[in-house]
């Protein structure tokens, strides 16, 4: 039986692919069909994501999707070929071959996504960057919130919303109201890259936000 953690990265790995097929599926039954950027570059970026979340970037399918990302390909041929490295993942973690987070994510996990979002934003993936960024945000957030013994899931053992948190460190003057408003800031970013909202932030806010959160992830260690 799966832990409840794995399941929920085979989830991800499994919406991900259900969106790939999809979009396959209409290209194939619509003649002349062309895909939308807004489609590629959201699922691009979900890939993205769940790779270096899951496995991190320095695993072999971390390793894998970066030479992908780099080769010179076009954007549909740079997702085509990043869905073998999701199915891999996605069967390796079904079998049982990476039974637990703690067993499959190595070296400093912040600073590995950090340096990522920095290359995606050099690299002109602003929207992935942002995501990226968000997800490493949002998971420090939940670490500093557990060192400081507030509870991250409420009374039906669901994930209570991030701001939610911050409310507390805050109530609890692990924040001061300079921090406090930095922080919701960047978790209005986060909240508009999760869900495609991209025009609602620049290069530059991403640009700033990264460099923000290292100095924020050293003040505010987890």
């Amino acid at each position: 039986m799966q832990d409840e953690i794995t399941q929920k990265y085979i989830n991800q790995l499994l919406g991900i692919i259900s969106r790939y097929n999809y979009l396959g599926d209409i290209k194939r039954k619509t003649m002349n069909y062309q895909y939308k950027d807004n489609d590629l570059e959201e699922l691009i970026t979900r890939i993205q994501f769940a790779v270096f979340n899951i496995a991190g970037n320095h695993s072999v399918f971390g390793q894998q999707l970066i030479a992908i990302l780099n080769d010179h390909r076009s954007m549909l041929d740079k997702i085509t070929h990043s869905m073998g490295v999701i199915q891999a993942l996605h069967n390796d973690l079904s079998l049982g071959y990476l039974s637990s987070h703690s067993e499959i994510i190595r070296g400093d996990l912040f600073s590995d996504y950090l340096d990522m979002a920095e290359h995606l934003l050099e690299e002109g993936y602003k929207d992935a960057a942002a995501v990226m960024a968000g997800g490493t945000l949002e998971t420090h957030l939940k670490k500093i919130s557990e060192k400081n013994e507030i509870e991250i899931f409420n009374q039906n053992q669901q994930p209570k919303i991030v701001s939610k948190l911050v409310d507390e460190l805050k109530r609890r003057e692990v924040f001061n109201k300079s921090i406090y408003k930095q922080v919701i800031a960047w978790l209005d970013i986060r909240n508009n890259a999760a869900h495609a909202k991209y025009d609602q932030y620049s290069t530059e806010q991403i640009d700033l936000l990264i460099q923000g959160l290292r100095n924020f992830i050293n003040q505010f260690p987890a």
